[in-house]
């Protein structure tokens, strides 16, 4: 594993943040089954907002960790000022959709816009 936790990156998503270049990078790791298998956990990490937030989400096998991993993710993006505000987007400016889901009754999302 290497230092940060994220070994093995299996996704990533570069997203739009209106004034700066480099934008957001979304980049997803191999589920990774724990030693006495009995979870799974997916790091991700977002680079961009002026800092790399490493984080993950588990489950209790490898698809379960990387759906809701997907959906802390879409959480985390959807909540942000910089998508409340309408600076973050994905593939063109107004596209309020991401790409990411979330659970629904969280009030957050294109849908919920």
């Amino acid at each position: 594993m290497t230092a940060d936790g994220l070994d093995d990156v299996i996704l990533t998503r570069r997203l739009d943040l209106a004034d700066c270049p480099d934008g957001v990078v979304v980049e997803v790791g191999r589920p990774i089954t724990s030693l006495d298998g009995r979870e799974c956990r997916c790091f991700y990490r977002v680079r961009g907002f002026g800092k790399d937030r490493l984080s993950s989400g588990a489950g209790i096998d490898e698809v379960q960790a990387l759906f809701l991993t997907l959906n802390k993710i879409g959480i985390e993006l959807y909540a942000s000022e910089a998508y409340r505000t309408g600076k973050l987007y994905w593939l063109e400016a107004g596209n309020r959709d991401l790409g990411f889901p979330v659970p629904k009754g969280y009030g957050l999302g294109p849908e919920e816009s």
